[in-house]
């Protein structure tokens, strides 16, 4: 697939299908129905919105282009919206566990982001929590090593099922030249936020999701530091 670039009022919009280069000028032309608000705070706002009788997630990374420091980064990459429109549609396998991103739509001022979103297709939160949907979690994940991507943020709020399907949202699907040791601080992720549905805080590497070698404890070692230097900060 080739991927495409339209200027539209000040925007660039990027996309794959013609399709998705009319519904990227209606949201910027505010001519889509807005269905529901799902997610609004300071880093994020996600909705749910209506084109041409379609359900799709419009998701805008705010701390892009608020924060200071990653504004003045976004001059020298693509920013987060266009990544993972790339990097999820180049995927040569395992495709179908991630939420299909659409289009991506970014605006620059000197360079630098200073609005942008990405168009992706409706996942349905479901309970995840299951021992069985646990196991297929963690097999998946162990499935993406062929790909050399990893998640960043692997908790169960950005796991969703469709169909009984395992859907990952809210990932660039960055590549890695660590394969191993992103895939064990994922499943770190993944089990700290577990026990946090149970109310416990900060607990991981009791499960047995892990073969305890370098790559492990590496990762382990950098979860710890990181939690560490959060209780620091509070």
């Amino acid at each position: 697939m080739e991927l495409k670039k339209q200027k539209y009022k000040g925007y660039e919009i990027y996309f794959y299908s013609d399709y998705y280069s009319e519904l990227g000028k209606n949201i910027i032309d505010k001519e889509v129905e807005i269905v529901e608000n799902l997610k609004v705070t300071d880093r994020n706002y996600v909705c749910k919105i209506k084109y041409k009788g379609k359900d799709y997630i419009l998701k805008e990374p705010k701390n892009e282009y608020k924060k200071i420091q990653r504004k003045i980064m976004t001059f020298f990459k693509k920013g987060e919206v266009l990544s993972t429109l790339i990097n999820i549609s180049s995927l040569k396998s395992n495709k179908e566990y991630f939420s299909i991103p659409y289009l991506a739509v970014v605006k620059r001022k000197f360079g630098m982001i200073s609005s942008s979103f990405l168009v992706m297709e409706v996942t349905n939160e479901s309970d995840v929590t299951s021992e069985s949907y646990i196991k297929k979690i963690v097999k998946v994940r162990y499935e993406l090593l062929e790909n050399k991507v990893y998640h960043g943020d692997f908790n169960l709020s950005n796991i969703m099922l469709n169909n009984g399907k395992i859907k990952f949202i809210d990932t660039q699907c960055k590549k890695t030249l660590f394969p191993k040791y992103n895939l064990n601080y994922d499943l770190l992720s993944l089990e700290e936020s577990i026990y946090r549905e149970e109310g416990i805080i900060n607990r991981f590497g009791i499960m047995d999701f892990y073969k305890k070698d370098l790559w492990y404890y590496l990762a382990y070692m950098r979860k710890r530091l990181k939690r560490g230097k959060e209780r620091v900060k509070k």
